[in-house]
């Protein structure tokens, strides 16, 4: 084979999408992996097969072109197992290229497509023997290990000889968790590594090979995974280019250190979620960019950054706490949270307990909220939730410590803004009064929104004290009996006209819709990443 430039393949990147010939019927071509039945791999079998084929081949434009086969292969090289064997189906001319295909996907798409375990296995050991090819890219394998460890241990030891970057290993099928050795970190190709339903330590002495190994990934993503109270720390120890780690479901850990001093080590990202022993979170790490963090309220977050405030690099932070109304909020924890170092955080996710904590009571014998400014913030996302006791009130308070303010995104599903006497009394007046002008806010968007008292109290104050507003969204509630409950028809053409009344910005657009046909602006997280 003629060597291939990369110039020369994205050239004909193009003309190698319209360049597959119409396939030979002959039945020998959908024998591909076995050779008792023809089977496709991940397609369906020999007696549908033309059917598929003749669809598919409609819809293949005829084309001209002088791309060589040498090109058109190593392109189709790039492309998932599962479509390279039907191109081997459609097209004598690549019938073998699934042999040397870099990126192995037997993932969800592949494992649904076959009838039980046994066939999965058999064509996966198939596929993974007859690989011919000098590199493998990406091995992603779904399955249930129990009995068959030497198989799956196996596959993977083929793809790190062949310099695989990415491994994504997922045995949540498994009734027993799957042990996944260190020696098979053995490798300086791999840069991502993906576990979930798996055992995985670090002995405190490893040999060379692994240490090594080890030294060379840079993303971690670990879900469901059993470890000890040690592992984060001889991971952060070994895997000295670390860029990211996510944690999801795991157990074991109770205190998560990572100590990184030198300012060149390039640990940039810490995502947290659900992990049920956790109860504190110490990062010492000057490049920390982001930290999201999703679970039960911790007893204590502590970020220090090695720097002053003012060259911070968090930048990116997620507070998804989730607690049950016990009739005691972690007021210190949560204060304790808010003094995070987060003068130069630009995209803040929290939920209504966070702004619970901040909110004005009784402190100390004097009544006030906590002194905080997040003065370069510039997308707030909060999620309200039932549990809480905010109103109207909290939340246009802490809004108005967000002085560069652009974005604000409010979800009140699952939460109703329902007055109360003591609202009436001595708080609507405030937001009434409400002296702060929020000068930089250009989109706000709330969703859940009822036309309770509350929420038209809070829609009324941003609409008159942001003169650059842009857009105001208001997005129906999710559950339709809600819907049918709280939203009166006549409702939306009499708030239309106030609304239009109490803008301040000329060029502000109000929008009211139901949920399902939101295709609005959206926030830049999620609630779950995971």
């Amino acid at each position: 084979m003629a060597p291939i430039t990369r110039s020369r393949a994205r050239k004909s990147l193009t003309q190698a999408s319209l360049l597959v010939q119409k396939p030979n019927n002959k039945e020998n071509h959908n024998k591909i992996i076995t050779g008792k039945r023809a089977v496709g791999v991940g397609v369906p079998h020999v007696e549908n097969n033309r059917r598929i084929i003749r669809k598919s081949s409609s819809l293949i434009p005829s084309y001209g072109g002088n791309v060589g086969d040498d090109v058109l292969a190593h392109i189709f090289t790039y492309l998932p197992t599962r479509i390279l064997v039907q191109l081997s189906v459609m097209s004598k001319r690549f019938k073998n290229t699934w042999r040397y295909c870099r990126n192995l996907l037997f993932g969800n798409e592949f494992y649904r497509k076959l009838h039980n375990r046994t066939e999965f296995i058999d064509v996966v050991t198939r596929i993974m023997d007859n690989h011919i090819g000098e590199n493998i890219d990406t091995l992603q394998i779904l399955m249930d290990p129990t009995d068959k460890e030497h198989r799956l241990t196996h596959w993977i030891k083929i793809a790190l000889n062949k310099g695989v970057k990415v491994l994504d290993l997922d045995c949540d099928l498994s009734l027993n968790i799957f042990k996944f050795h260190h020696s098979l970190l053995d490798s300086e190709t791999l840069r991502v590594l993906k576990l979930k339903y798996c055992k995985f330590s670090l002995p405190s002495r490893l040999r060379l090979r692994s240490a090594a190994g080890l030294g060379f990934i840079t993303t971690l993503v670990l879900r469901k995974v059993v470890f000890c109270e040690f592992t984060v720390y001889r991971i952060m120890k070994h895997c000295v280019n670390l860029e990211s780690l996510d944690m999801t479901d795991c157990s074991g850990p109770s205190v998560i250190r990572i100590m990184t001093h030198d300012d060149n080590f390039k640990f940039k990202s810490l995502k947290v979620g659900n992990s049920m022993d956790m109860f504190y979170i110490d990062v010492n790490c000057p490049n920390l960019e982001s930290l999201h963090y999703s679970g039960s309220v911790l007893q204590g977050i502590r970020i220090l950054m090695n720097n002053d405030p003012p060259t911070s690099k968090l930048k990116d932070v997620m507070l998804n706490f989730s607690t049950p109304r016990t009739g005691i909020t972690p007021y210190y924890y949560v204060e304790k949270i808010l003094h995070l170092n987060l003068y130069n955080v630009s995209t803040l996710t929290i939920t209504s307990t966070v702004m619970e904590g901040a909110c004005a009571k009784m402190r100390n014998g004097s009544f006030g909220s906590l002194d905080f400014c997040l003065w370069h913030l510039k997308e707030l996302q909060v999620f309200m939730d039932y549990t809480t006791f905010c109103n109207a009130v909290d939340i246009a308070d802490f809004v108005g410590k967000c002085p560069s303010l652009q974005k604000l995104f409010l979800d009140v599903n699952n939460f109703n803004l329902i007055p109360d006497l003591y609202y009436e009394l001595h708080q609507k007046p405030f937001i009434e009064s409400f002296s702060t002008i929020f000068e930089n806010l250009k989109v706000m968007k709330l969703k859940g929104f009822k036309f309770l008292n509350q929420e038209i109290d809070l829609v009324r104050m941003f609409l008159k004290r942001s003169p650059e507003m842009e857009e105001m969204i208001l997005v129906y509630p999710k559950n339709k009996d809600h819907m049918n409950m709280y939203i009166d028809p006549g409702n939306e053409v009499i708030f239309n006209r106030l609304f239009q009344d109490w803008k301040c910005s000329p060029k502000i657009r109000i929008i009211a819709q139901e949920n399902a046909k939101d295709k609005t602006i959206s926030p830049t997280h999620v609630r779950k990443w995971y």
